[in-house]
């Protein structure tokens, strides 16, 4: 079930419109945005109540 990106949980992430993988972090803005991490780039991207996503966890990450 999609929600609001900010009612996300710090920690969960999400596949954005652009299928970026997407990490939400605990900094909350008044006005309901969120910052979010890209997991790819960690670049940081800003998501507002308009933006939704279907929450996930991580359960095993491999890296070369």
């Amino acid at each position: 079930v999609a929600v609001p990106v900010p009612d996300m949980e710090p920690g969960t992430v999400f596949f954005d419109g652009g299928g970026h993988l997407m990490m939400v972090t605990d900094d909350k803005e008044p006005g309901g945005m969120v910052v979010c991490v890209d997991l790819r780039t960690g670049t940081i991207r800003y998501h507002y109540n308009n933006d939704v996503g279907i929450p996930s966890t991580i359960t095993k990450m491999e890296v070369e």
